[in-house]
């Protein structure tokens, strides 16, 4: 149906937006029941079978869960601009700060997690320039990751309170859905035991 109405140019502009979080595994972590390959599949249909008058917007809900694999999904998107947007751009993100509950929030992570998120930030400004065509990350996008890490540091939350709530809500999920943070997060272990501890005691 979306095809026919691209193609017989029946709107000017169809916008399909793309909820996911992170990347592979974590991504499905954050929302159970999601079928990471199978949703990028279907973003890569949907761009080469209506090639026209369409466009993807990959919304990125940042949260303490999306900041050691989002470097993979910029990457990924940035493989997608290169593919599929030859005369116009034709793959968009955004970047909202998750603000609710407090204890997924990005601002409850220890400061080193901030060097990931400046590192993200140098591989966007790398691949940036309107020189470089449409597989660039753009100069808006590199502002909103920059007020994100402004926020996180103005807002560094050390609550005893948000760790334990961390641990003990994923707990429950894993013991409910039969998933593995540490499985699943290894690199998040320190942070993760430490959560456990405050928790338990």
């Amino acid at each position: 149906m979306i095809k026919r109405i691209c193609l017989d140019e029946a709107v000017e502009h169809m916008m399909q937006f793309v909820s996911v979080d992170a990347f592979g595994e974590r991504a499905e972590y954050i929302r159970n029941g999601l079928n990471f390959n199978y949703m990028m599949d279907n973003v890569n249909e949907f761009l080469e079978r209506i090639p026209v008058r369409n466009s993807i917007t990959f919304i990125i809900t940042y949260n303490n869960l999306s900041v050691t694999s989002l470097e993979d999904l910029l990457r990924e998107i940035r493989l997608l601009r290169e593919k599929h947007s030859k005369t116009y751009q034709r793959v968009w993100f955004d970047i909202p700060l998750l603000r609710q509950p407090t204890w997924q929030q990005i601002t409850l992570l220890p400061g080193s997690y901030q060097e990931i998120h400046k590192e993200n930030i140098e591989m966007m400004q790398k691949f940036s320039g309107e020189d470089q065509g449409y597989a660039i990350f753009k100069d808006f996008e590199i502002q909103k990751m920059l007020r994100n890490l402004a926020y996180w540091r103005k807002n560094a939350d050390a609550s005893t309170q948000n760790k334990k709530n961390f641990y003990a809500f994923f707990n429950e999920h894993d013991r409910r859905r039969g998933t593995n943070f540490q499985n699943t997060f290894p690199e998040m272990a320190e942070f993760w035991q430490e959560c456990k501890a405050l928790w338990q005691n």
